[in-house]
């Protein structure tokens, strides 16, 4: 769809990535406006901002102008290139849950969600991109008719391969979403075939072959999670995007899920009865040997022995970690020792701000970085005050008492500048 370039802006000193429109045929044209509408109406630190969109004079031979969108230049890589542990995975899912579900309550559904759509930093920090084919859930848009397939078929829920628009909604992202960590766990997408509709028939009308079928060792809690999110009916999947990623969490945490609990995977009848089962364990030994067309297997080589793989469910529930918000606040003079160490604070706000003042236990500390979104690691633990300055908003400030910090752990300030507080958070 279009060509993406590193770009310096000489006006708000920073980079950017600028895509340009590749073809400017009419329908194209409107497909490139759409996405950047849909983009910048969302607010959220794990999905890449939109700043502006436009045309420029073209410096090809018989093209006029060319359509451009400028937006959050992002310094890492997508899924299906980052070298990431399990662990690290499923906290970047529950974390790009957590995003598509801010983008479904912002009125739209993604639509082709997979390993190459989504981006982390080396901080393990994600961002959900390319908002190309995009559905407003407002409004049906001429250009998403009845019986036109959009997305990657990989992916895709069945809904979407068959061409259903009206039938597509935010557990359609929840699928896809499935589909991916499918796809990353276990280093083969769900579908495969020798063509595009080949796939598309295999999503519409194949079972899902389930994750112990092809690893043994697989966690059946996280098992119940994929096969929940990449039900083949819509109503049997995660109610939201918000729901699946909850459900991430728990297994991350060693909790169990709230999806049913998986079926042990059924054995091979040894008689003439059981051809069509052998035949079906055939083609999917097919599908794994043809795996590596679509994902390079580098993506998972840091995941180390089926042994510290995802982490093994508990047999019970436990009660859940308590975030720094619901935490009271240690009164002041306290007999414990202080806190020591160092700790990450990300700045995620919109729209981007300067940070203006940064001080440790009232004495002035310099950021490595003052423009926002910016990532300050390495800071010693403290009581600290933030002052960030939009010249349209004015100033917010922010202040992190030393008795809410923990050593090690990173801790995001979200949030509209136009409000009148801005959110801190520990991440998980």
């Amino acid at each position: 769809m279009g060509a993406v370039w590193k770009a310096w802006d000489r006006k708000l000193t920073r980079w950017v990535a600028v895509k340009f429109l590749l073809a400017e045929d009419g329908e194209a044209v409107d497909r490139f406006e759409r996405e950047a509408k849909l983009a910048a109406r969302l607010r959220h630190p794990n999905i890449a901002a939109i700043y502006e969109v436009g045309e420029a004079p073209s410096r090809e031979a018989g093209q006029g102008t060319r359509h451009y969108l400028a937006m959050e230049f992002i310094d890492g890589h997508t899924l299906a290139e980052a070298r990431l542990t399990r662990p690290q995975l499923l906290d970047v899912f529950a974390q790009v849950a957590r995003a598509i579900d801010a983008a479904h309550r912002g009125g739209v559904v993604h639509r082709d969600l997979k390993p190459a759509n989504i981006m982390v930093t080396s901080e393990q920090w994600p961002y959900v991109m390319d908002f190309g084919v995009a559905k407003a859930l407002s409004l049906d848009s001429s250009l998403s008719v009845s019986g036109t397939v959009v997305g990657t078929p990989a992916y895709m829920p069945p809904e979407q391969a068959e061409g259903r628009v009206s039938a597509i909604d935010g557990r359609s992202d929840v699928y896809s979403l499935g589909a991916t960590m499918y796809a990353l766990f276990l280093g083969r997408p769900p579908f495969d075939g020798e063509s595009v509709m080949d796939v598309i028939r295999k999503v519409s009308s194949q079972p899902l072959v389930p994750p112990r079928q092809i690893d043994p060792s697989f966690p059946p809690d996280f098992e119940a999670v994929l096969l929940k999110a990449m039900a083949k009916d819509p109503k049997d999947r995660y109610p939201s995007a918000a729901a699946l990623g909850a459900d991430i969490a728990r297994c991350a945490e060693g909790r169990r899920p709230e999806a049913p609990p998986a079926a042990a995977p059924p054995a091979l009848p040894r008689n003439g009865g059981g051809k069509a089962v052998l035949g079906a364990a055939a083609a999917a030994l097919v599908l794994i040997a043809g795996a590596a067309a679509y994902f390079h297997s580098r993506s998972l080589a840091s995941t180390g022995s089926p042994d510290a793989a995802l982490p093994k469910a508990s047999p019970a529930p436990t009660a859940p970690v308590r975030t720094p918000e619901a935490q009271p606040p240690s009164p002041p003079g306290r007999g414990d020792l202080p806190e020591t160490g160092s700790f990450t604070i990300k700045v995620a706000v919109h729209p981007f701000a300067r940070i203006v003042s940064l001080s440790r236990d009232g004495e002035a500390v310099t950021p490595d970085q003052a423009e926002t979104p910016a990532v300050l690691p390495g800071l010693p633990v403290g009581s600290y005050r933030m002052v960030l300055r939009h010249p349209q908003f004015g100033e917010r400030t922010i202040t992190l008492p030393r008795s809410q910090i923990k050593a090690g752990r990173t801790y995001v300030v979200w949030g509209q500048m136009g409000s009148a507080a801005l959110d801190v958070r520990e991440l998980p």
